[in-house]
C-alpha cells in the first residue's frame, strides 16, 4: 500500500520535472541554467534531455500539467516568476489532480493492481 504522495514523488514530479526542463532549454537556456532555476544538477538536466528518465504519458497528456509547465518556462526563463513561486503553482495543481483527478485515479489503479498481484492463492479461496 502507498500514498498518493509516494505516486507523486516517484511519478508525477520526474515527469514534470523533464517537461519543464524541456521547455526551458527550448527557450534558449543552456543545462547550467535549467539546473540552477530548477535546483538540480547539470547531470539530472542532461538525463532530463536525453529521455533517460522515465516519464508517466498520463502525466504528459493532461493539458492542465501542459499548460502549467509551458506557463512556468516562460516566468522563470524570462524572470517574471521565481523558483519559489513556481513551486507554489505546482503544488497547487498538485492538490487539485489528487481531489479525484488525475493523480487520485492514478493512485487507485497503481492500489488496485498492487492489491490484485499481492494476494495469494489462499486469499483467492474467500
Amino acid at each position: 500500500m502507498k500514498f498518493v504522495e509516494e505516486l507523486v514523488v516517484e511519478e508525477f514530479l520526474p515527469t514534470f520535472r523533464s517537461m519543464l526542463a524541456e521547455r526551458l532549454r527550448e527557450r534558449d537556456l543552456t543545462q547550467s541554467e535549467v539546473a540552477s532555476i530548477l535546483g538540480i544538477s547539470q547531470s539530472a538536466v542532461s538525463k532530463y534531455a536525453h529521455g533517460d528518465v522515465a516519464r508517466n504519458e498520463e502525466v504528459l497528456d493532461d493539458e492542465r500539467v501542459r499548460d502549467l509547465a509551458d506557463d512556468l518556462a516562460d516566468g522563470l526563463a524570462t524572470g517574471d516568476l521565481t523558483p519559489v513561486g513556481a513551486l507554489v503553482e505546482i503544488e497547487v495543481l498538485i492538490r487539485k489532480l489528487e481531489r479525484g483527478d488525475l493523480l487520485a485515479r492514478l493512485h487507485e489503479s497503481r492500489f488496485a493492481a498492487d492489491s490484485v498481484r499481492s494476494k495469494t492463492p489462499a486469499d483467492s479461496r474467500g
